[in-house]
């Protein structure tokens, strides 16, 4: 495993929770992941050999914990900078937003890092 890149790819989850957390994603948010995604498992293809799927698998665990841990962390900037996301929290009244943020940024990151891991290795492939 080349922890290097896998450490250095992962901070675009730091990126993304950061710019979230201020309110600059808005409607943006899920295209700007899928470029970060198609920019990593390009990097992942090109740079790495073997363990492909693992390492971007990994990477997208990281991206989820991250940015879902530095919403939580900053979750009422979170929410001043994110009404519609507010509204949203609010309905739930079942379980702690924050919790809840806490548990599916990972989950997220699961799916995330399931599908670049696949590009990464989709991209050798082809190229």
């Amino acid at each position: 495993m080349n922890w290097h890149l896998i450490l250095l790819l992962s901070l675009f989850g730091i990126l993304m929770g950061t710019l979230s957390v201020l309110g600059f994603t808005k409607k943006a948010e899920p295209l700007l992941w899928l470029v970060i995604g198609l920019f990593t498992a390009f990097m992942i293809s090109r740079k790495i050999t073997e363990m492909m799927f693992w390492h971007g698998f990994i990477i997208g665990i990281f991206w989820g914990c991250l940015s879902s841990l530095l919403q939580s962390i900053f979750f009422q900037t979170y929410l001043k900078n994110n009404p519609k996301y507010a509204e949203a929290f609010q309905k739930n009244q079942k379980i702690n937003s924050r919790y809840l943020m806490l548990v599916v940024g990972p989950l997220m990151g699961l799916l995330t890092g399931t599908v670049v891991g696949g590009f990464a290795w989709f991209i050798q492939k082809i190229f």
